[in-house]
Protein backbone atom coordinates (compact mmCIF):
# COMPACT_ATOMS: atom_id res chain seq x y z
CA UNK A 1 0.00 0.00 0.00
CA UNK A 2 2.97 2.26 0.82
CA UNK A 3 4.40 1.28 -2.76
CA UNK A 4 0.63 2.30 -4.31
CA UNK A 5 0.79 5.41 -2.59
CA UNK A 6 3.49 6.77 -3.62
CA UNK A 7 3.28 5.60 -6.84
CA UNK A 8 0.39 7.38 -7.00
CA UNK A 9 1.60 10.70 -5.48
CA UNK A 10 3.95 10.56 -8.12
CA UNK A 11 2.20 10.86 -11.00
CA UNK A 12 -0.81 13.15 -9.63
CA UNK A 13 1.82 15.92 -8.26
CA UNK A 14 3.77 15.36 -11.26
CA UNK A 15 1.02 16.02 -13.15
CA UNK A 16 -1.03 19.15 -11.53
CA UNK A 17 2.66 20.91 -11.02
CA UNK A 18 3.69 20.38 -14.75
CA UNK A 19 0.30 21.37 -15.37
CA UNK A 20 0.70 24.62 -12.82
CA UNK A 21 4.26 25.19 -14.32
CA UNK A 22 2.75 25.29 -18.30
CA UNK A 23 0.21 27.93 -17.23
CA UNK A 24 2.67 30.22 -15.12
CA UNK A 25 4.81 30.06 -18.31
CA UNK A 26 2.00 31.35 -20.77
CA UNK A 27 1.91 34.45 -18.38
CA UNK A 28 5.60 34.72 -17.73
CA UNK A 29 7.05 34.07 -20.93
CA UNK A 30 5.79 34.51 -24.50
CA UNK A 31 5.25 30.89 -25.45
CA UNK A 32 1.70 31.78 -27.28
CA UNK A 33 -1.86 29.71 -26.04
CA UNK A 34 -1.38 26.74 -23.68
CA UNK A 35 -2.79 24.01 -26.14
CA UNK A 36 0.36 24.93 -28.57
CA UNK A 37 2.66 24.96 -25.94
CA UNK A 38 1.91 22.11 -24.10
CA UNK A 39 1.38 19.79 -27.68
CA UNK A 40 4.59 18.26 -27.27
CA UNK A 41 7.95 18.88 -25.28
CA UNK A 42 9.54 19.88 -29.11
CA UNK A 43 6.97 22.70 -29.07
CA UNK A 44 7.85 23.50 -25.53
CA UNK A 45 11.59 22.87 -25.90
CA UNK A 46 11.51 25.68 -28.87
CA UNK A 47 10.80 27.77 -25.62
CA UNK A 48 13.94 27.43 -23.75
CA UNK A 49 13.34 29.48 -20.59
CA UNK A 50 9.67 28.45 -20.65
CA UNK A 51 10.62 24.87 -21.12
CA UNK A 52 13.16 25.48 -18.18
CA UNK A 53 10.30 26.65 -15.84
CA UNK A 54 7.86 23.47 -16.75
CA UNK A 55 10.66 20.94 -16.29
CA UNK A 56 11.71 22.40 -12.90
CA UNK A 57 7.87 22.38 -11.84
CA UNK A 58 7.55 18.88 -13.24
CA UNK A 59 10.61 17.48 -11.43
CA UNK A 60 9.57 19.17 -7.65
CA UNK A 61 6.08 17.95 -8.66
CA UNK A 62 7.04 14.80 -9.52
CA UNK A 63 9.92 13.41 -6.93
CA UNK A 64 10.62 16.25 -4.07
CA UNK A 65 7.31 17.28 -3.09
CA UNK A 66 5.74 13.41 -2.63
CA UNK A 67 9.09 12.35 -1.35
CA UNK A 68 8.75 15.02 1.19
CA UNK A 69 4.56 14.11 1.70
CA UNK A 70 5.34 10.50 1.96
CA UNK A 71 7.60 10.98 4.66
CA UNK A 72 5.61 13.68 6.72
CA UNK A 73 2.66 10.74 6.47
CA UNK A 74 4.33 8.32 8.62
CA UNK A 75 5.58 11.31 11.30
CA UNK A 76 9.27 10.97 10.06
CA UNK A 77 11.87 13.24 9.67
CA UNK A 78 13.03 13.27 5.92
CA UNK A 79 16.88 13.21 6.96
CA UNK A 80 16.41 10.05 9.47
CA UNK A 81 14.42 8.38 6.89
CA UNK A 82 16.60 8.94 3.94
CA UNK A 83 19.37 8.00 5.47
CA UNK A 84 20.55 12.14 5.10
CA UNK A 85 21.85 12.25 8.54
CA UNK A 86 24.22 9.55 8.56
CA UNK A 87 28.31 9.91 8.50
CA UNK A 88 29.81 11.02 5.14
CA UNK A 89 32.72 9.45 3.94
CA UNK A 90 34.93 11.40 1.56
CA UNK A 91 36.60 8.14 0.01
CA UNK A 92 33.26 6.81 -1.08
CA UNK A 93 31.51 10.03 -2.68
CA UNK A 94 35.02 9.60 -4.77
CA UNK A 95 34.37 5.85 -5.54
CA UNK A 96 31.07 6.80 -6.27
CA UNK A 97 31.90 9.25 -9.39
CA UNK A 98 34.33 7.30 -10.35
CA UNK A 99 31.72 4.47 -10.47
CA UNK A 100 29.43 6.88 -12.70
CA UNK A 101 32.46 8.23 -14.52
CA UNK A 102 32.95 4.23 -15.84
CA UNK A 103 29.74 2.95 -16.38
CA UNK A 104 29.67 4.94 -19.42
CA UNK A 105 31.76 2.05 -21.40
CA UNK A 106 28.79 -0.37 -20.40
CA UNK A 107 26.18 2.61 -20.66
CA UNK A 108 27.22 2.84 -24.67
CA UNK A 109 27.02 -1.26 -24.91
CA UNK A 110 23.68 -1.50 -23.69
CA UNK A 111 22.89 1.33 -25.42
CA UNK A 112 23.99 -0.22 -29.05
CA UNK A 113 22.11 -3.24 -27.58
CA UNK A 114 18.48 -1.47 -27.13
CA UNK A 115 18.51 0.44 -30.30
CA UNK A 116 18.52 -2.55 -32.30
CA UNK A 117 15.53 -3.35 -30.31
CA UNK A 118 12.21 -2.98 -32.96
CA UNK A 119 8.44 -2.56 -31.77
CA UNK A 120 6.64 -4.78 -33.64
CA UNK A 121 4.27 -3.54 -36.36
CA UNK A 122 1.23 -5.36 -35.52
CA UNK A 123 1.45 -3.66 -31.93
CA UNK A 124 -0.48 -1.02 -33.50
CA UNK A 125 -1.75 2.55 -31.27
CA UNK A 126 0.94 1.06 -28.62
CA UNK A 127 3.87 1.07 -30.85
CA UNK A 128 3.02 4.18 -32.31
CA UNK A 129 2.93 5.82 -29.01
CA UNK A 130 6.20 4.23 -28.10
CA UNK A 131 8.09 5.18 -31.07
CA UNK A 132 6.62 8.77 -30.53
CA UNK A 133 7.19 8.60 -27.03
CA UNK A 134 10.67 8.23 -27.32
CA UNK A 135 11.46 10.97 -30.06
CA UNK A 136 9.92 13.54 -28.21
CA UNK A 137 11.41 12.91 -24.97
CA UNK A 138 14.87 13.07 -27.17
CA UNK A 139 13.73 15.83 -28.61
CA UNK A 140 13.48 17.41 -25.44
CA UNK A 141 17.11 16.24 -24.50
CA UNK A 142 18.69 17.84 -26.87
CA UNK A 143 16.95 21.28 -27.00
CA UNK A 144 18.13 21.38 -22.73
CA UNK A 145 21.53 21.34 -24.22
CA UNK A 146 21.50 23.74 -26.53
CA UNK A 147 22.29 26.68 -24.29
CA UNK A 148 21.78 30.53 -25.22
CA UNK A 149 24.15 31.97 -22.39
CA UNK A 150 26.20 30.96 -19.93
CA UNK A 151 23.39 31.62 -17.49
CA UNK A 152 21.18 29.09 -19.16
CA UNK A 153 23.59 26.79 -19.10
CA UNK A 154 23.68 26.95 -15.08
CA UNK A 155 20.05 27.48 -15.35
CA UNK A 156 20.37 24.14 -16.38
CA UNK A 157 22.54 22.31 -14.71
CA UNK A 158 19.99 23.43 -11.60
CA UNK A 159 17.13 21.99 -13.47
CA UNK A 160 18.60 19.02 -14.85
CA UNK A 161 21.17 17.87 -12.54
CA UNK A 162 20.54 19.47 -9.24
CA UNK A 163 16.63 18.39 -8.99
CA UNK A 164 17.22 15.03 -10.39
CA UNK A 165 19.91 14.19 -8.52
CA UNK A 166 18.00 15.19 -5.46
CA UNK A 167 14.77 14.44 -6.68
CA UNK A 168 14.77 11.15 -7.91
CA UNK A 169 17.44 9.47 -5.71
CA UNK A 170 14.64 10.59 -2.68
CA UNK A 171 12.02 8.80 -5.31
CA UNK A 172 13.57 5.59 -6.63
CA UNK A 173 16.59 4.87 -4.14
CA UNK A 174 15.20 6.39 -1.05
CA UNK A 175 11.46 5.59 -1.24
CA UNK A 176 10.48 2.57 -4.09
CA UNK A 177 13.83 0.30 -3.30
CA UNK A 178 13.61 0.64 -0.06
CA UNK A 179 9.91 -0.01 0.37
CA UNK A 180 10.37 -2.81 -2.16
CA UNK A 181 13.16 -4.52 0.70
CA UNK A 182 10.98 -3.66 3.14
CA UNK A 183 8.28 -5.26 1.87
CA UNK A 184 9.91 -8.69 0.25
CA UNK A 185 13.09 -8.64 1.86
CA UNK A 186 15.31 -9.43 -0.73
CA UNK A 187 17.65 -6.38 -1.76
CA UNK A 188 19.26 -7.35 -4.42
CA UNK A 189 15.12 -7.61 -6.31
CA UNK A 190 14.72 -4.22 -4.43
CA UNK A 191 17.75 -2.87 -6.08
CA UNK A 192 16.66 -4.09 -9.61
CA UNK A 193 13.15 -3.28 -9.49
CA UNK A 194 13.37 0.27 -8.29
CA UNK A 195 15.68 0.46 -11.24
CA UNK A 196 13.25 -0.56 -13.90
CA UNK A 197 10.46 1.94 -12.69
CA UNK A 198 13.42 4.37 -12.62
CA UNK A 199 14.28 3.31 -16.83
CA UNK A 200 10.23 3.30 -17.38
CA UNK A 201 9.83 6.65 -16.23
CA UNK A 202 11.69 8.35 -18.53
CA UNK A 203 9.50 6.77 -20.90
CA UNK A 204 12.60 5.71 -23.65
CA UNK A 205 11.83 2.28 -24.61
CA UNK A 206 15.37 2.25 -26.65
CA UNK A 207 17.31 3.45 -23.79
CA UNK A 208 15.84 1.52 -21.45
CA UNK A 209 18.44 -0.80 -20.93
CA UNK A 210 21.21 1.90 -20.44
CA UNK A 211 18.79 3.70 -17.60
CA UNK A 212 17.98 0.23 -16.05
CA UNK A 213 21.98 -0.35 -15.53
CA UNK A 214 22.36 3.42 -14.14
CA UNK A 215 19.66 2.57 -11.71
CA UNK A 216 21.26 -0.60 -10.69
CA UNK A 217 24.76 1.78 -10.10
CA UNK A 218 23.17 4.04 -7.80
CA UNK A 219 20.78 1.40 -6.24
CA UNK A 220 23.77 -0.39 -5.31
CA UNK A 221 25.52 2.78 -3.83
CA UNK A 222 22.32 2.99 -1.47
CA UNK A 223 22.01 -0.29 -0.60
CA UNK A 224 25.49 -0.51 0.65
CA UNK A 225 26.02 2.47 2.29
CA UNK A 226 22.54 3.34 3.20
CA UNK A 227 23.22 6.83 2.77
CA UNK A 228 21.56 8.60 -0.04
CA UNK A 229 24.51 11.45 -0.29
CA UNK A 230 26.51 8.94 -2.34
CA UNK A 231 23.77 8.18 -5.23
CA UNK A 232 22.67 11.69 -5.15
CA UNK A 233 26.22 13.01 -5.40
CA UNK A 234 26.65 10.14 -8.64
CA UNK A 235 23.53 11.15 -10.39
CA UNK A 236 24.72 14.76 -9.88
CA UNK A 237 27.97 14.20 -11.99
CA UNK A 238 26.62 11.80 -14.62
CA UNK A 239 23.69 15.02 -15.45
CA UNK A 240 26.63 17.61 -14.88
CA UNK A 241 28.97 15.70 -16.80
CA UNK A 242 26.82 16.00 -19.78
CA UNK A 243 25.80 19.89 -19.68
CA UNK A 244 29.58 20.66 -19.04
CA UNK A 245 30.27 18.75 -22.05
CA UNK A 246 27.70 20.01 -24.37
CA UNK A 247 28.50 23.74 -23.08
CA UNK A 248 32.08 23.67 -24.12
CA UNK A 249 31.62 21.15 -26.93
CA UNK A 250 28.34 21.32 -28.65
CA UNK A 251 27.99 23.88 -31.55
CA UNK A 252 24.82 25.59 -31.61
CA UNK A 253 21.28 23.63 -33.24
CA UNK A 254 23.96 20.47 -33.05
CA UNK A 255 22.84 17.07 -32.20
CA UNK A 256 23.95 15.07 -28.52
CA UNK A 257 25.18 12.88 -31.57
CA UNK A 258 28.54 15.62 -32.23
CA UNK A 259 29.51 14.78 -28.66
CA UNK A 260 30.26 11.08 -29.52
CA UNK A 261 34.24 10.41 -30.92
CA UNK A 262 34.52 10.33 -34.34
CA UNK A 263 35.20 6.76 -34.09
CA UNK A 264 33.57 4.36 -32.30
CA UNK A 265 35.58 2.89 -29.61
CA UNK A 266 36.97 -0.39 -29.92
CA UNK A 267 35.79 -3.39 -28.11
CA UNK A 268 38.89 -3.39 -26.33
CA UNK A 269 38.43 -0.38 -24.74
CA UNK A 270 34.64 -0.68 -23.80
CA UNK A 271 35.31 -3.86 -22.04
CA UNK A 272 38.18 -2.70 -19.91
CA UNK A 273 36.33 0.54 -19.43
CA UNK A 274 33.49 -2.12 -17.98
CA UNK A 275 35.20 -3.72 -15.60
CA UNK A 276 36.61 -1.11 -14.61
CA UNK A 277 33.18 -0.22 -13.37
CA UNK A 278 32.33 -3.33 -11.95
CA UNK A 279 35.62 -2.75 -9.57
CA UNK A 280 35.01 0.65 -8.64
CA UNK A 281 31.53 -0.70 -7.41
CA UNK A 282 32.78 -3.47 -5.28
CA UNK A 283 35.69 -1.32 -4.29
CA UNK A 284 32.97 1.12 -2.80
CA UNK A 285 31.21 -2.11 -1.61
CA UNK A 286 34.26 -2.82 0.13
CA UNK A 287 35.19 0.29 1.56
CA UNK A 288 31.57 1.01 2.92
CA UNK A 289 31.92 -2.67 4.40
CA UNK A 290 35.45 -1.36 6.16
CA UNK A 291 33.97 1.99 7.71
CA UNK A 292 30.20 0.37 7.88
CA UNK A 293 30.38 -2.97 8.52
CA UNK A 294 26.73 -3.31 9.95
CA UNK A 295 24.96 -1.46 6.75
CA UNK A 296 26.79 -3.68 3.97
CA UNK A 297 24.41 -6.70 2.75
Amino acid sequence: MQILLLLGMVLLLGAVMGTIGALLAVVLFDVGDLSTFTRSLADQSAHPYAFLWVQAFSALGAFVLPALIFVWMQNRSPWSFYGLRRAFNVRLAVLAVLVLFFSQSLITLTSEWNQQITIPDNWGPVGEWLRSSNQDVQAGYEALLNFQSFGHMLLTMLVVAVLPAVGEELIFRGGFQKLIENWLKRPHLAVWTAAAIFSLFHFQVFFFLPRLLLGAALGYLYLWSRNLWYPIIAHFFNNAWVIVMAYFFLPEGGTTELLAPEQQLPMPALITGSLAFVGFLLLFRWTAKRHLPNEVE
